[in-house]
């Protein structure tokens, strides 16, 4: 009997908030816009503790792991989180100094070629014979180069001249930087006493949830944490074995290839990103497998794309 009564009690006050939130619906918007806001820099706090401890995890598995010495055990923990954040903000740095320069060129590629394909619309246009020959001569003898630039040069002045855009800029930016800020707060706080509040969570969740459903929240928690894991770990390891392709020599990044081709990644084109060095070298599968230690026919699985042994 009592427990029918909590559950009508539970029905009933979930009813009630349903129809204050469809009541109220505009305020009920204003209230959980304003929540959100606020708890924007924690969320990107969450989301920074999560990628940091997958390397955290990795420098704690190598730093010194059968010390038993009480100052390398306190410090642990400290040096690891640095160490990943540090790492997080080199990978940022080469990011940047890769995509920059490449998308500045891509910019100016675009801007070069788009005159010249105004142009050629045109003129199709004007062999068509379905504008007045004014305004086709007209528009033949405009310069579209100067046209393009000229309305670039309007639009940064015009923008760069307005006080509210400049001032809307800034508090934006000081805004995005002092979230920023919060979050990387709170993400080394979960960091630092991340086990303690596992555990503490894990005792609210036993608290509201049944046995049961407990156990399937935590398989299911478990599989996402798995999942996201190694899709990470992946894609990372991906793109610095793409990168290391275009920044060094084939035969320095072989190996990395190699080890890339076994991770949880794509491995049909990291298999033909290995083969493209392997010919770029001058090597053999053959060749290959014996400066790997490893056997032709992994090589060649490799080769398509099949990462297990």
């Amino acid at each position: 009997m009592k427990n029918e009564w909590k559950k009508c009690f539970q029905i009933g006050v979930t009813l009630f908030l349903l129809f204050l939130c469809i009541y109220y619906w505009q305020p009920s918007v204003r209230i959980a816009g304003a929540a959100l806001k606020a708890a924007t820099p924690l969320l990107l706090g969450c989301v920074a503790a999560y990628i940091v401890n997958i390397l955290m995890a990795f420098y704690q598995r190598h730093y010194f792991p059968n010390s038993k010495k009480p100052f390398v055990q306190k410090s642990a923990r400290p040096v690891c989180i640095t160490g990943a954040f540090l790492t997080l903000i080199c990978i940022a740095v080469l990011v940047i100094r890769l995509i920059v320069p490449e998308l500045t060129a891509c910019i100016q590629l675009l801007l070069a070629e788009v005159p010249k394909a105004v142009k050629s619309i045109w003129d199709q246009i004007a062999q068509l014979g379905v504008l007045p020959a004014g305004i086709v001569q007209s528009l033949n003898s405009l310069d579209w180069n100067a046209t393009l630039n000229n309305l670039l040069t309007l639009l940064k002045t015009g923008l760069g001249s307005t006080v509210q855009f400049a001032v809307g800029a800034v508090s934006s930016a000081a805004s995005w930087l002092m979230n920023l800020v919060i979050g990387t707060i709170f993400a080394i706080y979960l960091l630092i006493d991340k086990e303690r509040l596992q555990a503490q969570c894990l005792r609210v969740l036993a608290r509201i949830c049944r046995p049961a459903h407990l156990e399937k929240l935590r398989d299911v928690l478990s599989v996402v944490n798995r999942c996201f894991h190694r899709y990470i770990v992946g894609q990372c390891t991906e793109a610095v074995i793409l990168g290391m392709g275009k920044t060094f020599p084939p035969k320095r990044c072989m190996i990395m290839s190699a080890k890339g081709a076994t991770a949880n990644m794509d491995g049909i084109k990291v298999g033909r990103f290995l083969a493209h060095l392997r010919q770029k070298a001058g090597w053999t599968q053959e060749q290959l497998g014996e400066k790997l230690s490893v056997t032709n026919k992994t090589v060649s699985r490799w080769k398509n794309g099949v990462s297990h042994s």
